[in-house]
């Protein structure tokens, strides 16, 4: 069972400067080059994708962090593998994944697969960590996270500093036993880790979790969810001592090719049906308690205006519907109504959604200066 906590806010900073598109590569077997010149994994469906007006047909289901921010401004928001083709093809339609439709299936349990850890020797709570991770950034068909030696060094260093405090914080004083730092920047960066121009860096804490539950649990929220769906990643590291757990993220800023993130992503089932909103700060719906399961779209671009919504972020309309077509009340917001969201914007259904209904999200969002339409269907747990 998972423990109701308190998940304060997702912290990022990020020192903007242009960063250069990731050089083409060969891939592995089992994996294909996409136009931002990273490998995914080929397991079929429809992923996130690079938005470049090349696109093939399926324009309508793309797929949440590191909340990329303005020059060195603190912001909020919560931070694998892969796009593919349709498998459905010529097949009569009872024989597709998707049934009758012919949509892709896709559950998070059954997208997991991590081959690169970063390095040879992470612990296991790290290992366990980005493994969950990764069956989320398959999900959604990013590139899978990798985890760097000194970014877990001062993530644990983090979690043994709130483990001795017995307090849940982005921050350290420096009076204190423990102290590496005050904020995930300087503890990179006393840890050994470059603060290099092009990149930006993020945190998620939490307290009454293992590794696995609080990826899980990162990624029911809101804000907290953000690095997880932020499209490109440079490295994480994570920390856990008793209950408390860190995740630090270092990402590109801009954060790349252009590109849209919707979570749940298109096909997927077993989708929760409920979030309680009082356990994130801040509370991304505050006159209600329990509420339905944030559905939420993360945008890149290869450059940024800075500020709140770097990557000018605006929701032109939102809707979701029930398999009945009967509409749902949502609350909408995005960068422009949120200092906290950054790179991201969300539709929160009022109430809680029903078991074992299918749903269809729609989005017409601006960014970077152009429109698009996004959309996904999914299917609530039974």
């Amino acid at each position: 069972m998972r423990i109701p906590t308190l998940l304060p806010l997702f912290l990022s900073v990020a020192c903007g400067t242009a960063t250069d598109d990731a050089e083409p590569r060969d891939c592995d077997d089992g994996y294909v080059l996409q136009a931002d010149g990273y490998c995914y994994a080929d397991f079929g469906g429809d992923g996130a994708r690079p938005l470049d007006g090349d696109d093939d047909e399926n324009e309508g289901s793309d797929q949440d962090d590191s909340s990329g921010s303005g020059d060195n401004s603190d912001n909020s928001g919560n931070g694998d593998s892969d796009p593919g083709t349709d498998p459905g093809n010529d097949t009569d339609s009872e024989d597709r994944p998707g049934g009758s439709d012919g949509r892709t299936v896709f559950t998070v349990d059954g997208a997991c697969g991590t081959t690169d850890y970063g390095y040879g020797s992470p612990s296991a709570d790290a290992r366990e960590a980005l493994e969950r991770t990764n069956c989320f950034r398959n999900l959604m068909g990013l590139e899978p996270g990798i985890l760097h030696p000194v970014v877990d060094d001062a993530t644990q260093s983090h979690a043994d500093y709130m483990y001795r405090h017995d307090t849940i914080t982005h921050y350290q004083e420096s009076s204190k036993a423990g102290y590496t730092g005050d904020a995930v920047w300087d503890r990179l960066e006393s840890a050994g880790y470059p603060l290099e121009a092009g990149n930006s860096w993020a945190e998620v804490v939490a307290y009454g979790y293992g590794p696995a539950d609080a990826v899980d649990g990162w990624m029911e929220t809101v804000y907290h969810r953000i690095p997880y769906t932020t499209p490109y990643w440079t490295e994480a590291g994570y920390g856990q001592n008793g209950l408390y757990s860190s995740m630090s993220f270092v990402s590109p800023y801009p954060n790349g090719p252009r590109t849209a993130v919707i979570y749940p992503v298109d096909g997927q089932q077993d989708v929760p049906v409920d979030f309680d909103s009082d356990i994130e700060w801040p509370d991304p719906a505050p006159s209600h308690g329990v509420v339905g399961y944030p559905i939420t779209l993360t945008v890149a671009a290869n450059s940024s205006s800075g500020g709140d919504n770097p990557y000018n972020l605006y929701v032109l309309d939102a809707t979701l519907v029930d398999e009945s077509g009967r509409e749902i009340d949502c609350i909408v917001s995005d960068p422009d109504d949120d200092e906290y969201l950054s790179n991201t914007a969300f539709m929160l259904p009022t109430s809680p959604m029903s078991r074992g209904t299918t749903y269809t999200a729609t989005m017409v969002v601006e960014w970077d200066g152009t429109e698009e339409t996004i959309t996904a269907t999914f299917t609530t747990a039974s």
